[in-house]
């Protein structure tokens, strides 16, 4: 592992448990898409992952149907 990604799990590991799990989801979205030319680029999980980070940090707004 390199220093850098020490510092980034240290650093990840900081924070409140539904952001780590939103983070960890997409690191291996990316790791995925990497090892796997047939792997959707922009899976659900990839969606979900972007959305509930974009939520979290309040950068949504409710919307009425």
């Amino acid at each position: 592992m390199t220093e850098l990604l020490r510092k980034a799990v240290a650093t990840l590991s900081e924070l409140p448990a539904e952001k780590q799990d939103v983070l960890a989801a997409m690191v291996l979205e990316e790791i995925a898409c990497e090892q796997s030319p047939s792997h959707p680029v922009l899976s659900i999980e990839a969606l979900e992952a972007e959305a509930r980070l974009e939520y979290l940090a309040g950068k949504t707004e409710p919307m009425s149907f």
